[in-house]
């Protein structure tokens, strides 16, 4: 799983009509790791609210295996 972001941050101080300070700042953020099991991208669901990222990941379900006879 990568999950990223990237930041854009734009303050300006103002005297009046005059500028006094600019500043920009932008920048991007990636983490990826591994998961035990593998999701199901479908039944998954994903929020960002108030600068807090929520995930419901779903497991894929379980293939049950097949029976083989012995001849």
């Amino acid at each position: 799983m990568t999950i990223g972001s990237e930041v854009r941050r734009y303050t300006e101080k103002r005297d009046g009509e005059r500028v006094l300070r600019t500043e920009r700042y932008t920048g991007s953020m990636f983490r990826s790791f591994a998961l035990p099991t593998d999701l199901d991208e479908t039944a998954s669901e994903a929020k960002y609210e108030g600068g807090v990222l929520e995930l419901k990941l779903a497991k894929k379900p379980v293939v049950a295996g097949r029976k083989l006879s012995i001849q």
